[in-house]
């Protein structure tokens, strides 16, 4: 009779912790389903950004525009950058030929020579002189055939020694028919040099011209947005 009683209390016991079972897995799962809604989950390439809305940190602030929306002329941003990097790059070779006085007593119109070429200028972008400088003597580190800008230019196209005058592009520049806004003859002499640079801003004919010299006068000759 003990037996009996005890399987019998075994049995509602093993009952009892099965239901318990049960109903906690039904709970469970109703909580579950209380959250869940029909939008999908997140998957990682949703992250801000990445389907073309702005991280939180360029919230409110100015976006570029895709390429196919990007207006064909440049912006006023755009052309400040550019002519800040021809003053730059002017500035550049008034320490190069400053450089090269101070050890030879004179200028050179080889640019080579001075160690000096363009950077940065995405634009078609021409430096040099109108006329070449031969002195009596000559360095051993110059070279008369480099000493005239448009003509290394045409004959280089993009190889040494003409990449020290000019960017890809500005073969067509002629820096010979800009005499004009020389007041030394864009050369350069025992005493003093002076430098162009010339490149278009737009797709007409007209040249935005700078002009530095041995006093480091730098100033715009032409403007290509107003000719």
């Amino acid at each position: 009779m003990n037996r009996r009683r005890q399987k019998v209390l075994i049995g509602a016991a093993a009952g009892a912790i099965l239901a318990a079972l049960l109903f906690w897995r039904a709970n469970s799962t109703l909580r579950l389903n209380d959250h869940q809604t029909d939008e999908p989950s997140v998957r990682l390439a949703e992250k801000d950004g990445a389907l073309g809305f702005p991280p939180a940190e360029n919230v409110g602030k100015a976006m570029p525009l895709p390429a196919r929306a990007r207006p064909k002329t440049l912006s006023p941003t755009e052309i400040e950058n550019l002519r800040s990097n021809a003053k730059m790059n002017l500035a550049g070779n008034y320490g190069a030929q400053k450089s090269y006085f101070s050890e030879y007593s004179r200028y050179s119109t080889d640019l080579y020579a001075v160690g000096w070429q363009p950077e940065g200028f995405p634009l078609p972008f021409k430096a040099g002189f109108l006329q070449p400088f031969f002195p009596a003597q000559l360095e051993p580190n110059e070279d008369p055939r480099r000493m005239d800008t448009d003509t290394i230019v045409a004959d280089a196209r993009g190889a040494e020694p003409g990449f020290v005058a000019y960017t890809p592009g500005a073969e067509p520049i002629a820096l010979s028919s800009l005499s004009q806004y020389c007041q030394m003859g864009c050369t350069a002499s025992e005493r003093g040099f002076e430098l162009l640079v010339a490149f278009n801003l737009d797709e007409d004919a007209g040249l935005d011209v700078w002009r530095i010299n041995e006093k480091k006068k730098l100033e715009q000759v032409a403007d290509d947005l107003i000719n």
